[in-house]
């Protein structure tokens, strides 16, 4: 019977008391917390996180397709994986293998989810490129899980005020010889290992209740068996030291308030990730574990674009280097025609020739330079280098000034030009050297009238598409007028009121170091009329050399046909009038004609361009950010975090005293839950510990004090730098409105330039013959397109670096808003005036006092914000408590 019993509380206790739960158990029950955890802080709408959860997408390269809880063995270094099975001349553990094996670091699976186009091709735009590296980029997934370690954290610490619950049971078997003690011992127990529940109180009292029970069986003799139970507890409530709320729960105060903190920084990160990404800068901290928020803060401002935008930025500056390329190729065609003429030096053919091998340079490193930062980007995004990518968006196509399609039909010209030019030199040759006129001469001649009738297709293209395009462009230009207008309108009127106001510092407004006049648009509405004159005559031109190209057919026919049939000198002034002049003419000109409809287009384009407005002032913009930035908030709290630790400091100096009362109760007989209360013990005492040693306390309590001095600093040094960021964009605004309008006088003068210079290389030959165009000529040319190349450059840079700081202003007010995939949702205008942001939107009840008067004199936003001034009390009337 004794057995049997036995076998029954055996099998008992291990059915109560099992070995524990798979790991899943406990990985599943880890997420529901801490996911719990971070929906409770992410209620306030000014930062929820939607859909927020550490799984990797299936598609990412980053998704581990295999059990997180077994995983396969990766694939390890040979020589430091012998020491897994081999170590010391021992075997190591023999089951490392048990979950299969993996020769992959990343889903093995990834690409199938890229998409790529026919030609394995990932196209890239400022929407693909953002969401590929929220899909694949690692430092965006750290960041994510960091707030989720940030919300274990916080399971932790409210785990600390928690019943908790303690229990193990043990067997064991005593067998002891009668030599050894006397008598045979044969003894079998089953004893509980600290079943106990345990509870930590807010006031800082401890109680801990143990049960403690003991199975024994003697075999030896008459086979007895004793049951005994104790239950015990002890309660300590500290009166000082280690005593009060703001003590016992700075832990749990201090968790909560970082993950709130980093719920509000992943937030701000998420914005920071895509303006790092799409515009290469605004970059901001992510969550951070030690809750010190003071380096979070981003007090950096943007200069120029990296990122995707600076990836299309260095795109369109190499074609405008190809544009550059394919005008200096044309030109150096046509030098070389003038110079068999005898109208240019070969000084001047040289020099255009050394330039155009100077800037195929520059275009071979631009192209160098470029394929390096796409892979620099690749990376960031998460994706290898060795994925071909294709750089397409059309955020830029407006600084398109000279459509790409004007390239290809002057390399096509260019190349025409080379083809013809040898043939009119042995055509030349033959006819000075008075060779008769043979198959020779039909076979050259032929073939200079195919090349004439390919010229008459590309002239049918200028005139039908090119010319058109052109005339697209000026029908845009016309329509941004009054945007033009009034933009400039406000700029004077703004320059206008800064010039009023009294200079009593020495910051001197950007505006006001201006002329009126690089802001005036007396002559735009002028202007498309001028153009499309411009491109009619152009047109009209075209039309008129393509009669003449179909005359010049039919006499080079006729100069085929009966050629035989001249004299040696009338053969020569048929060549003269008929080929040698007509035909490079021809080409000369449409080549021209080409150029010109393209800087019209240029000029049309130029001027159709806008800035979005941004009518922000930096007071204004700080008094935003100082009741939106989620990384200001952040920082308040952690000052508040550095003052709160001077009580908990002060609270080790104190003397310990605590109050200790403890008991105790067990059973009779064997029955072992037959508690008797005459086997019980009540104890009650206090504890006193006076504060003689206290140095440790001592240093670290002036620590916390330097510690706060140290917080209060760095606060104020934030402040500072937050306050100098819209100061530094506004000025940066300005800057690039000026610069703006600089930009696009220098892609008009340069365009001028290059129409004036191709002019003076289509002026007719002068009755010297030899050098009847000036020494310059070449020159000039070179210079020309060298300006507009730089002119055009430098005005996409403006551009660029005005909307990186359009974004930015965006961030640092904390008003930038992202939708349900994380893209900006670009606000457009940014001003008051403009309804952006709107002042309703605003989380108004995180406002703080306002600044001294004197920094804002209007009120700030506190003046739009403040709620209408209460009616004031009737005499006599009792005062609402509320109101007191």
């Amino acid at each position: 019977m004794n057995r049997t019993f036995f076998f029954r509380v055996a099998l008992a206790m291990f059915t109560i008391f099992p070995c524990g739960c798979l790991p899943s158990f406990y990985r599943i029950e880890a997420d529901r917390d801490a996911y719990s955890m971070i929906a409770e802080k992410s209620e306030n709408p000014h930062w929820g996180l939607m859909d927020y959860t550490i799984d990797v997408d299936p598609r990412s390269r980053m998704h581990d397709p295999f059990n997180p809880d077994c995983p396969p063995a990766p694939t390890d270094d040979p020589y430091s994986h012998a020491y897994m099975h081999w170590v010391d001349c021992k075997d190591g553990y023999e089951h490392w293998h048990a979950n299969g094996e993996t020769s992959y670091a990343d889903n093995p699976n990834w690409l199938d989810f890229l998409d790529l186009d026919e030609n394995g091709v990932l196209t890239l735009n400022s929407s693909s490129s953002y969401e590929l590296a929220r899909l694949h980029s690692p430092t965006y997934q750290n960041q994510l899980e960091t707030l989720y370690l940030s919300a274990l954290d916080v399971t932790a610490q409210r785990f600390q005020f928690d019943t908790q619950f303690f229990g193990g049971y043990s067997t064991g078997y005593r067998s002891t010889g009668p030599l050894a003690s006397g008598s045979s011992i044969n003894q079998l127990d089953a004893t509980t290992r600290g079943m106990q529940a345990r509870r930590v109180f807010t006031t800082g009292a401890s109680m801990v209740v143990n049960f403690a029970n003991a199975l024994v069986w003697e075999f030896s003799g008459p086979n007895t068996h004793t049951i005994s139970s104790t239950l015990d507890f002890t309660f300590i409530q500290p009166l000082l030291r280690a005593a009060g709320r703001d003590v016992i729960m700075e832990g749990l105060t201090q968790s909560e308030r970082t993950l709130l903190g980093n719920v509000r920084q992943l937030d701000r990160y998420r914005r920071g990730f895509f303006l790092d990404t799409v515009y290469g800068t605004g970059a901001q901290a992510g969550p951070n574990r030690g809750g010190a928020f003071f380096g979070s803060v981003g007090t950096g401002t943007a200069g120029g674009a990296g990122g995707f935008l600076g990836l299309l930025q260095n795109l369109q500056t190499i074609r405008n280097q190809e544009t550059n390329v394919a005008g200096l190729s044309s030109s150096l065609a046509q030098f070389e025609a003038y110079y068999e003429a005898g109208r240019v030096t070969f000084i001047q053919v040289a020099d255009t020739r050394q330039t155009l091998f100077s800037a195929n340079t520059g275009l071979l490193r631009s192209r160098r330079a470029f394929n390096d930062s796409l892979d620099r980007y690749k990376a960031r995004l998460g994706i290898p280098p060795q994925v071909p990518v294709l750089v397409d968006d059309p955020m830029l196509n407006q600084f398109q000034l000279i459509d790409p399609e004007f390239n290809l039909l002057q390399n096509e010209l260019t190349a025409l030009q080379y083809v013809t030019g040898p043939k009119l030199v042995e055509l030349n040759a033959r006819a000075t050297n008075n060779e008769p006129f043979d198959p020779g001469y039909v076979d050259s001649i032929r073939q200079l009238q195919r090349a004439l009738r390919q010229s008459e297709e590309m002239r049918k293209k200028a005139l039908e598409d090119f010319a058109v395009r052109a005339s697209n462009s000026i029908e845009q230009f016309e329509e941004t007028i009054p945007e033009r207008v009034s933009a400039a309108a406000r700029i004077l009127e703004r320059k206008r009121k800064l010039e009023e106001r009294p200079r009593v510092s020495s910051e001197v407004p950007l505006l006001t170091s201006v002329d009126d006049e690089l802001f005036a648009t007396d002559e735009l509405a002028e202007l498309p009329l001028r153009l499309r004159t411009l491109l009619e005559e152009i047109s009209t031109r075209i039309e008129k050399n393509g009669e003449i190209a179909q005359q010049t057919l039919a006499k080079m026919d006729v100069l085929a046909e009966s050629g035989g049939a001249l004299t040696e000198e009338e053969l020569k002034v048929r060549l003269r009038e008929d080929v040698f002049g007509a035909v490079p003419n021809l080409l000369t000109g449409l080549a021209a004609d080409v150029i010109e409809i393209s800087l019209l287009q240029a000029t049309a384009r130029g001027e159709s361009i806008t800035l979005i407005p941004v009518e922000m002032s930096p007071e204004m913009a700080l008094e935003i950010a100082r009741i939106s930035r989620r990384d200001w908030m952040n920082a308040r709290a952690s000052l508040v975090d550095a003052w709160r630790q001077i009580q908990i400091a002060a609270n080790d100096l104190e003397s310990q005293l605590d109050i200790v009362i403890s008991g105790d109760i067990g059973t009779v007989g064997k029955n072992g839950l037959d508690f008797r209360s005459g086997t019980g013990n009540v104890r009650a005492r206090l504890e006193f510990d006076a504060p003689i040693t206290r140095l440790l306390e001592r240093n670290g309590y002036r620590q916390v004090l330097i510690n706060y001095q140290q917080a209060r600093r760095t606060f104020y040094q934030i402040e500072d730098s937050i306050a100098a960021q819209p100061r530094a964009i506004a000025r940066q605004v300005d800057q690039s409105r000026i610069d703006f309008e600089l930009q696009r006088r220098r892609v008009q003068i340069a365009v001028t330039q290059v129409q004036s210079s191709r002019f003076a290389l289509e002026a007719p030959a002068g009755a010297g013959g030899q050098g009847a165009l000036g020494v310059q000529t070449a020159r000039n040319l070179i210079n020309a397109l060298s300006s507009l190349r730089d002119a055009q450059d430098n005005f996409l840079g403006v551009w660029v670096t005005y909307e990186v700081q359009r974004g930015i202003l965006d961030l640092n007010m904390g008003t930038m808003q992202l939708d349900e995939r994380g893209m900006w949702v670009d606000p457009g205008a940014i001003g008051l005036e403009y309804g952006y942001p709107n002042v309703d939107d605003l989380p108004i009840e995180f406002r703080i006092p306002p600044n001294p008067s004197w920094l804002f004199p209007d009120g700030g936003i506190d003046s739009m914000l403040s709620p209408a001034p209460a009616p004031a009390p009737v005499e006599g009337a009792d005062a609402d408590p509320a109101t007191e």
